[in-house]
């Protein structure tokens, strides 16, 4: 009976010592869903109120592109991961693109690879009826970890803000289409409304100078 604990000691022990640590960091974020836009006829874009179901959706869109690959590439690019010659060693891997003392190329091949590595370390949490989204990165290197999880952070948060940009030109364009639109007819109606009162005689064109 004590041989079999001193044993299950020791393999856990052995377990503890061989095991590669794994270390976590965490960035949250708020992603805040596009406002609908108003166009008033001052020419100002008044955002409307966003329903809950309306802002919970959009977090569920910007999370699907959170955990796409289009950002994950971004992020091994941001990073410059794709040429790095000692992510594949920080992630505990072999790199089976390159040979020992060989420069890292961005074959096709190893930007898969790349890019599956970093997709696969993220994990995204969202609260119910939350905008606040929690982005966690595991890599046996604490710093790369870091690295991942703050270049997700930045780069979904600039998928946000393009978003909103793109919104709010768009309600500005069409806005101002508008309003080159409506002064078109309205020249229109008064050079049809000129011509309509001079050929019914309603104008005088005789001016009197005087004396």
């Amino acid at each position: 009976m004590i041989a079999t604990i001193v044993l299950c000691l020791i393999i856990g022990l052995l377990a503890t010592i061989f095991t590669t640590p794994v270390y976590e960091a965490s960035a949250t974020i708020q992603i805040e869903p596009r406002a609908s836009q108003t166009l008033k006829a001052n020419t100002e874009v008044e955002p409307e109120l966003v329903s809950s179901f309306d802002a919970q959706r959009y977090v569920i869109s910007a999370v699907d592109v959170i955990r796409s690959r289009a950002l994950a590439e971004k992020v091994a690019e941001d990073l410059k991961l794709f040429t790095s010659n000692t992510f594949f060693e920080k992630m505990k891997l072999g790199d089976p693109t390159t040979q020992p003392g060989q420069l890292a190329g961005v074959s096709e091949a190893r930007k898969r690879m790349v890019t599956n590595i970093v997709m696969g370390s993220l994990t995204v949490e969202t609260s119910e009826n939350s905008s606040l989204v929690t982005l966690s990165v595991s890599s046996p290197d604490p710093v790369l970890a870091a690295d991942i999880a703050n270049s997700y952070a930045r780069n979904a948060v600039a998928y946000n803000l393009q978003q909103k940009s793109e919104t709010t030109a768009y309600a500005r364009k069409f806005l101002e289409d508008e309003l080159r639109t409506s002064q078109a007819r309205l020249e229109r109606s008064e050079r049809d409304a000129i011509s309509y009162a001079r050929s019914a005689g309603l104008l005088d064109l005789n001016i009197t100078r005087a004396p």
